[in-house]
């Protein structure tokens, strides 16, 4: 939640890397935000890029360059028009939000710049549609780490409601976190049950991350029974979070016959997508750590393409050392990165958990 603010701006002004339109479901050029943004990127320009694509659900979004506007994109959302609230449109701005999210990540964008989308001609009331807006962006996997969220509004009474609910959303969610850190504990995997839960961690963490970036014949043949047996198989090494009585994340550990002896490696780490933000990444790579403090260089694999994982890594003292190879088993590149002093990373940890 550190990295979402709101200001008093013009939006198509915002130094975002993507900047969002309050958009139609034809991708016409409108008033209000939707005018501003394409008399700035240029009419014409903006205009022919959304003929082109033609249409977006309402819930969803695609994205354009940004032409002459500051951003380097522009991701048109849709959201929907009030009826009364009965009518899925609470959901249908969450979604709007959730893919406007998505498309920013996918496309490399460290920063994205919101309208409060719908309030404008579809007449979604202020308060309301602040909450969705915070919430869907307080619950994407990025919005606690470190995506720049900037709401951009020119009402200051728009602008003093989204203060406040953005504290009153603050508070609530610093609550949470600490009492799930107080239940949450890293431990060996021991028992049968702890190793299904693994497995199923193992299971819903590929078939919720990966499709798009490894072979979906892969993903297919990746069933939890196989899960089970690659987690009954693979013991040694591996530590997991739980949550009271529910395994909620691992990481496995230890060292390659093929690499130097004075390299280990983290082989895996996954948290189920629901406890992104909360920490249990951070805690499971820093015990993983502490069992490899042995090693003067510690390395891992990660795809190419998951540019979330790589920012992740980073944050904990992890650089790319140059080494990339094609998976031939998914289909897909993998990069190399390397730690070779855990000093850094320990410092790094407790920079990001402070952030």
């Amino acid at each position: 939640m550190g990295n979402i603010e709101i200001v008093l701006r013009d939006i198509a002004a915002l130094d975002t890397d993507a900047v969002v339109n309050a958009a139609n479901q034809d991708l016409r050029p409108g008033s209000g935000v939707c005018g501003a943004i394409f008399a700035a990127a240029g009419f014409e320009a903006l205009r022919d890029a959304c003929r082109a694509i033609g249409h977006c659900d309402t819930g969803s979004a695609v994205i354009t360059p940004g032409f002459a506007l500051k951003a380097k994109y522009v991701i048109h959302a849709v959201g929907p028009v009030w009826t009364d609230g009965l009518h899925g449109e609470p959901a249908l701005l969450y979604g709007a939000y959730a893919r406007a999210l998505a498309l920013a990540e996918a496309h490399g964008c460290r920063s994205v710049g919101f309208p409060l989308i719908s309030t404008g001609v579809f007449g979604y009331p202020v308060a309301p549609a602040w909450e969705t807006a915070l919430r869907a962006c307080a619950e994407h996997p990025e919005g606690g780490g470190d995506l720049q969220i900037v709401f951009a509004v020119r009402n200051r009474g728009i602008y003093a409601r989204g203060i406040e609910t953005l504290r009153e959303i603050m508070e609530k969610r610093g609550d949470a976190t600490e009492e799930a850190s107080e239940r949450i504990v890293i431990k060996k995997m021991e028992t049968e049950d702890e190793i299904k839960g693994k497995a199923f961690v193992h299971w819903k963490s590929w078939q919720e991350a990966y499709p798009g970036m490894i072979g979906k014949q892969y993903l297919d043949r990746l069933t939890i029974e196989k899960c089970e047996q690659i987690a009954f198989n693979w013991q040694d090494g591996m530590l997991i979070a739980k949550d009271g009585e529910r395994v909620i994340g691992f990481v496995g550990y230890g060292h390659r016959e093929e690499d130097s002896p004075e390299c280990g490696e983290v082989f895996a780490l996954y948290v189920l997508s629901e406890y992104y933000g909360k920490g249990v990444g951070l805690r499971l790579m820093e015990d993983a750590l502490e069992r490899l403090k042995g090693y003067a260089e510690i390395c891992l694999w990660t795809l190419k393409e998951n540019k979330r994982a790589i920012r992740f890594y980073r944050k904990c003292g992890f650089v790319p050392d140059g080494r990339e190879k094609t998976s031939k088993t998914i289909a897909a590149e993998e990069i190399r990165m390397v730690l070779k002093r855990q000093a850094t990373v320990y410092r790094c940890l407790r920079t990001y958990e402070s952030e």
